[in-house]
């Protein structure tokens, strides 16, 4: 989260904070998705809880992106 504030110029304690008031708790057993249009063909960056990073090109199959991210999450076992 340090990372993350100093990278977006945001306090830390601001981020913990917004997290209690959220009531951010790790028991969440699947990641949710938001259907997003990348700008100018840029990849997306997809941050997951786990602190592991994705990064995706345009025009990505949306299943193998599941597929990742399951196996970085832990939910299934490795490919």
């Amino acid at each position: 989260m340090r990372e993350f504030a100093e990278r977006h110029g945001v306090d830390v304690q601001r981020l913990y904070r917004w997290r209690a008031q959220l009531g951010y708790a790790a028991t969440v057993t699947k990641p949710a998705f938001v259907e997003i249009k990348a700008a100018g063909g840029q990849p997306i960056e997809v941050v997951l809880r786990s602190g592991h990073v994705v990064r995706v090109s345009d025009g990505f199959v949306e299943e193998t992106l599941r597929r990742v991210v399951a196996v970085l999450d832990g939910t299934v076992a490795s490919c």
